[in-house]
């Protein structure tokens, strides 16, 4: 058995790539008609051999009807290649338009508006000054 390596684009040469090009313009195929489609090889063991690796791989899967089909990042590869854009779902809610009128906002959180009077209570004592006297433009001290 071959360990799976996903996330890696196959050889265009290959008989993986030839096959996952195949079944993304024709749709799923039985394993007998892709054989037929693209050339996996002239022995039967190798050709059952090498889409079991192409399956391993994550570029092919195989369903439960045993039809082969094209893995999703053969998918994402094929129609970014072709143009196809794939179509992005949004995550979460769609944000609400925001109202200029500040009066329709909620109020601001108590932890954002100063203390009203005027003094933290968190200062440490060393960082106080004993006398804090100031001259005011009008010359007297306040």
């Amino acid at each position: 058995m071959v360990t799976p390596k996903i996330g890696r684009i196959v050889n265009r040469g290959s008989a993986a790539y030839q096959a996952a090009e195949h079944i993304f313009n024709h749709g799923p195929q039985d394993p007998a008609a892709l054989f037929e489609a693209i050339d996996f090889g002239s022995n039967k063991s190798s050709k059952q051999e090498k889409l079991d690796r192409a399956v391993c791989s994550g570029w092919l899967t195989q369903g439960p009807d045993f039809k082969v089909d094209c893995g999703t990042l053969a998918r994402s590869y094929f129609k970014s290649k072709s143009g196809v854009e794939e179509e992005v779902k949004p995550l979460g809610q769609i944000a609400a338009v925001r109202s200029v009128n500040v009066f329709d906002r909620p109020a601001l959180s108590k932890k954002y508006i100063p203390n009203r009077r005027g003094v933290r209570r968190d200062i440490p004592e060393w960082s106080v000054r004993e006398s804090a006297s100031f001259k005011s433009l009008g010359g007297g001290e306040v």
